[in-house]
């Protein structure tokens, strides 16, 4: 037994000691969940990212789509019937984008486009080779946040197309234009018509007129023939989709002009255009065929993006201010995430400069983002949601310009460690703000939150509000009980409040539902009952929670979760709480780390909980016959070295159990057998060291598990690996420091919907031409993770990957912030 994951006994010494520590680190190091390397017990090392950046090779994409798949499964009888044949006709597309000569061709029916741009985001096909195939389809939504490499390479595709002079108009722009009309160069025209060719052949003038002043044109670049006539107007118009269900055409024009400084100034209204050039009704007899040689010298359909209403480009480091760019025509944008493209700067946000539809911007834990890119957009009217968490180079400035937007609703500003108070006055124009994030803005103190709640709208509007980590006392929180409208408030280490002064401002806020004082000592010293009768979320982690603290609340009717994780209560606040019904209908616990044992946990049983960690608790295996009676639960964290074989045979009678972690459990093949039978699992975590092939097999029979550790038990071989190959539904897999070798490499490569994988410590694997081949066959695969049993043996989990990957990426920064 002596293998059995004795490192964990440090990780609990580390997290007993956890008061003297940043909590922030200690969050990480939660989530992480690391062993020191046996070579140096104790130390710490950060391991480099192993991020799978290439994306998918074309010749897998066929493979993605198997002939031989031509069925679709029931869902709950698994039974099989036939695919629709418009289904498997969209596989065959898909499957030949990739040897495709060209694109494909322009006209196709919008509802088929979009059917096949969900069929290769389903089969993560989407590259730049398929995504250049759909060149000349409109684009309704494209979400590349789940595809790997994604770069500037990709968003070329998107660029306004090229005229088609000389060559035969495409279906559905039956045009044909004059090229010797020396007197107009470029335009960008978007016409519906709203009357037959004919019937326009019959009107005169001033009718053509009218009818083109209700057309919906970008004027184009003209030299006029009276410079005096020419009146350049200030107004930008935005071409709107074209109506489908007409037989008449609609298109858009746009040519390159040979005269920059004219394309910046010139913007001329169609009222003028037909003034200068004297339209008749005679230069429309030939309108049958479109000809429109007094507007344009040549014409394109409409962009790939004409139609885009969302982009998502989350998780796209690769991606530069100069791939965005390359974007145009993005009239009828509405929502944009660039959340984690760590490459931007700024300057690229000017391809949404025209997006005057967009309402949701989410440009989170962009690092390099600087105030000019916020400034690029800061004049759209109608953005209500606005992200910039995690940017760390914006400062005041930003918040200034962010001031135009007068319709936003939603502001997340957090970790903006430039932000000050000066910022926050720069808010007051912002009436409308619902939600506002200023947590981790360490510059922030007292007289920015006192003038943030006396600005207009925020009594009556303001309903969420985080402040997390700023530099608060009393004197700040005592402005809180303005804010009439409070739903959720987010106090996590405002260290200096006190519980009589925060319980106050509590019953001036009837409408608070979520309350979070973590990391806030003796918070609750001071009785809050009667204060929060209307909360539903109550975070107290950290915050030094003892029994006699609990006895003074009474009851908390709404309350559905607590969290009192490593506080220092204990059997009798539990058993008060559950034999006196303070929480009648609580579903969320978390007790990890606090002084519970079994005979507290007998009386968990009378809460009908749907999530519970136990985490390092003063239980056993005895204790556990209680949870047996909590069928109820879904999630349960078990993380305990006191925990084996013997207690997880009680957990068989927990009918809807998702979510099983007994990471440093002593539990062998024995306790697999009796998890074998909780069908409902989907994440499990065993690392206790006592698992061989033999476990794997009886692990084999969860079908639904999506995550699985199993690092650290080094009896483990290919074998077992091979077994856990059958597991297809896998998204993340950790096996590190067991004795799978590279042979594994071949036996994982059938799990295509594999994220990750870890493999840190598994000697042997060091073929880097086997490590592309499975890199390169599964398409899903962000995060692989090896080391050749270098000195960085750690155990990742990745229940969370992309929380994983926004923290490690941000570590660095951590590390300055953890000093002030």
């Amino acid at each position: 037994m002596s293998r059995m994951g004795g490192a964990c006994s440090s990780r609990r010494h580390s997290r007993r000691s956890v008061h003297s520590s940043d909590p922030e680190s200690e969050r990480r190091k939660r989530l992480f969940r690391y062993h020191p390397s046996p070579n140096s017990p104790g130390s710490m090392f950060r391991p480099a990212r192993h991020s799978v950046e290439s994306e998918v090779p074309d010749g897998s994409i066929p493979w993605l789509y198997p002939v031989d798949d031509n069925y679709v499964i029931q869902e709950g009888t698994n039974l099989r019937s036939p695919k629709a044949l418009r289904e498997l006709c969209i596989d065959a597309v898909c499957r030949s984008l990739p040897d495709l000569d060209g694109e494909l061709p322009y006209g196709m029916p919008q509802d088929l486009v979009d059917a096949i741009v969900k069929s290769l985001i389903h089969h993560s096909a989407l590259n730049a080779t398929t995504l250049r195939a759909l060149k000349n389809c409109e684009i309704e939504e494209l979400s590349l946040a789940g595809c790997r490499g994604v770069g500037d390479e990709w968003l070329k595709p998107f660029c306004t197309t090229s005229p088609l002079i000389g060559s035969c108009p495409p279906p559905l722009c039956r045009a044909s234009f004059d090229r010797d009309e020396p007197d107009f160069m470029d335009c960008d025209i978007h016409m519906d018509w709203e009357q037959s060719p004919n019937e326009l052949s019959q009107m005169s003038p001033q009718v053509v007129k009218k009818k083109l002043n209700k057309t919906d044109i970008q004027p184009p670049l003209l030299i006029p023939k009276n410079s005096s006539e020419a009146n350049a107007s200030d107004e930008e118009s935005v071409s709107s989709s074209s109506s489908s269900s007409s037989g008449y055409a609609s298109f858009i024009s746009a040519t390159s002009s040979p005269d920059d400084e004219l394309r910046s100034s010139t913007s001329c209204e169609a009222e003028s255009i037909a003034a200068s050039y004297s339209t008749s009704a005679d230069e429309f007899a030939d309108i049958g065929a479109c000809e429109i040689s007094s507007f344009c010298l040549g014409a394109s359909v409409a962009s790939m993006a004409s139609n885009l209403a969302v982009l998502d480009l989350r998780g796209s480091p690769r991606l530069t201010d100069q791939g965005l760019l390359q974007l145009s025509a993005l009239h009828s944008l509405e929502v944009v995430k660039l959340d984690d493209c760590h490459s931007l700067t700024g300057p690229g946000l000017g391809a949404f400069s025209l997006s005057n539809k967009l309402h949701t911007l989410s440009l989170a834990n962009c690092r390099r983002l600087t105030d000019v890119g916020v400034e690029r957009i800061a004049h759209l009217p109608s953005i209500k949601a606005l992200s910039l968490g995690g940017c760390r180079c914006i400062t005041d400035r930003s918040l200034y310009a962010i001031s135009s937007m007068v319709q936003l609703q939603k502001l997340d500003v957090s970790q903006c460690d430039l932000v000050t108070d000066n910022g926050i006055r720069g808010l007051y124009k912002l009436e409308h703000i619902e939600e506002l994030s200023i947590g981790w803005c360490r510059l922030i103190s007292d007289k920015g939150l006192g003038a943030l709640c006396s600005q207009p709208g925020r009594s009556e509007r303001l309903r969420v509000l985080h402040l997390a980590r700023c530099s608060i006392t009393n004197d700040g929180v005592k402005q809180l009980g303005n804010l009439a409208c409070l739903t959720e408030l987010d106090l996590n280490g405002c260290s200096k409040i006190g519980s009589s002064v925060l319980g106050s401002v509590l019953e001036k806020l009837p409408k608070l539902k979520s309350l979070d004082v973590s990391y806030c000592p003796d918070i609750l010293r001071e009785s809050w009952q009667g204060k929060i009768n209307a909360l539903e979320t109550l975070e107290l982690c950290y915050a030094g929670v003892r029994d006699q603290h609990i006895a003074r609340l009474t009851q908390l009717p709404a309350l559905l979760e607590l969290n009192l994780d490593s506080c220092p209560c204990g059997d009798w606040a539990i058993t008060y709480l559950a034999e006196n019904h303070v929480v009648p209908n609580l579903t969320t616990l978390d007790l990890a780390d606090t002084d519970l044992t079994d005979a507290g946990l007998a009386h968990l049983a009378k809460l009908q909980l749907k999530k519970l960690s136990l985490f390092y608790c003063n239980i056993s295996n005895v204790g556990l016959r209680h949870l047996a009676l909590m069928t109820s639960l879904e999630v349960l964290n078990l993380d305990s070295r006191d925990i084996g074989d013997e207690g997880l045979i009680y957990l068989q009678k927990l009918p809807r159990l998702r979510s099983l972690d007994v990471f440093s459990g002593r539990v062998t093949d024995i306790g697999c057998m009796w998890l074998s039978s909780i069908k409902t699992l989907e994440n499990l975590e065993l690392c206790g060291g006592g698992i061989t092939d033999r476990g794997c097999i009886h692990l084999a029979l969860l079908e639904n598990l999506t995550t699985l550790n199993l690092s650290q038990n080094e009896r483990i071989t290919n074998r077992g690996a091979a077994v856990l190959s059958s597991l297809t539904k896998l998204e993340c897999l950790n096996l590190s420091n067991t004795k799978v070798n590279a042979g594994s490499l071949e036996i994982l490569g059938s799990l295509i919907h594999l994220k990750s994988l870890a493999l840190y410590g598994c000697q042997g694997i060091d073929d880097s031409n086997s490590i592309d081949i499975f890199r390169n066959g599964l398409p899903n695969l962000k995060c692989l993770r090896l080391n050749n049993g270098a000195e960085e043996n750690f155990v990742w989990d990745y229940t969370n990957e992309t929380e994983v990957n926004n923290e490690m990426s941000e570590d660095s920064e951590q590390d300055d912030d953890e000093s002030v």
